[in-house]
């Protein structure tokens, strides 16, 4: 089964939306977000072997890369300040 695609007509409709049924949830404790990274082939073949290489899974090792990344540019930019 396929999502159903809105129209911005039917969006933007009050009379559209069913308030009645609204589900009031907890937030999620561990919230996650996933993003979808694009490799040139060379690129992607490279970085699998790396993560191969560290026994980790490329979701791990990219992962662990941008963390590590990000902390650094962190702590530069505290410097810098």
């Amino acid at each position: 089964m396929t999502k159903r695609e809105w129209t911005d007509e039917e969006l933007m409709d009050p009379n559209f939306w069913d308030e009645a049924s609204t589900e009031v949830q907890e937030p999620s404790p561990n919230p996650r977000m996933s993003v979808r990274v694009v490799f040139e082939g060379a690129d992607f073949h490279q970085v699998a072997l790396a993560a191969e290489e560290s026994g980790e899974t490329l979701t791990n090792f990219i992962r662990r890369g941008a963390l590590e990344l990000a902390a650094r540019r962190t702590s530069s930019d505290a410097v810098a300040r």
